[in-house]
């Protein structure tokens, strides 16, 4: 969704107070995501949204402390199975790996 389009409709719904950022995939990936959160907080709307976290650093993350009120962290996969040489299937010692977690 381009910004503008956006903008216009959080500006539309005056009365609206909570909003979840969600589509398909990692919403961080719009490249104006903090922008959009931090244009929804400027209005007085609470802000949600869940992510797989792979785009946080720490700038990013302090902004989704200071703006955002509710984030679900999903991280599934990191589990040692998951963790092996994708090549060899094998993880460090050697050991062949089922890839369950």
């Amino acid at each position: 969704m381009k910004f503008d389009v956006y903008t216009g409709i959080i500006d539309q719904f005056t009365g609206l107070r909570d909003l979840h950022l969600q589509g398909l995939g990692e919403p961080m990936m719009h490249p104006r995501f903090f922008e959009m959160v931090s244009y929804a907080v400027s209005k007085g709307i609470r802000v949600t949204t869940n992510s797989n976290a792979t785009f946080l650093n720490y700038s990013r993350a302090r902004t989704m402390q200071l703006a955002v009120d509710w984030r679900i962290y999903q991280l599934s996969g990191l589990c040692h199975a998951v963790l092996y040489d994708r090549d060899t299937r094998q993880d460090d010692a050697g050991r062949h790996q089922q890839g369950e977690c």
